[in-house]
């Protein structure tokens, strides 16, 4: 919780979001990410900029006018606001990933915590 990007911070954006929009979504944050949310604005998964190259790959540039349910990674790995940060980061370094999702209980995200919030922060 005391490390989390949370509120304007966090990078959100909509299963039905062109992915032009996702994109300059995830560039304005600065986290590498978007948080992906359900018609009932509950977590439904993260597009990250890996999930962008790997488009890009996939569809050069028709990736910019699919929508972001298209290209988003269900079932992102999460962890929750009363956690160590240490389990974080070790999350982190098993699943070899840089970011992970806070949503409380009911799956309404509360934040990001990032690799480097981790470093600023004296823990890693």
């Amino acid at each position: 919780r005391d490390i989390m990007h949370s509120g304007e911070a966090l990078p959100l954006v909509t299963l039905t979001m062109p992915m032009m929009q996702t994109v300059i979504e995830i560039s304005s944050k600065r986290l590498g990410v978007a948080v992906v949310l359900d018609a009932d604005k509950r977590l439904a998964g993260i597009v990250t900029d890996g999930d962008l190259r790997r488009g890009l790959e996939r569809w050069g540039k028709e990736l910019y006018d699919m929508d972001t349910a298209a290209i988003m990674t269900r079932s992102p790995r999460v962890i929750y606001e009363d956690e160590l940060a240490a389990k974080a980061l070790s999350i982190m370094e098993t699943q070899s990933i840089t970011s992970l999702v806070v949503p409380d209980q009911n799956g309404f995200v509360k934040g990001i915590i990032h690799i480097h919030d981790m470093l600023r922060s004296g823990i890693v």
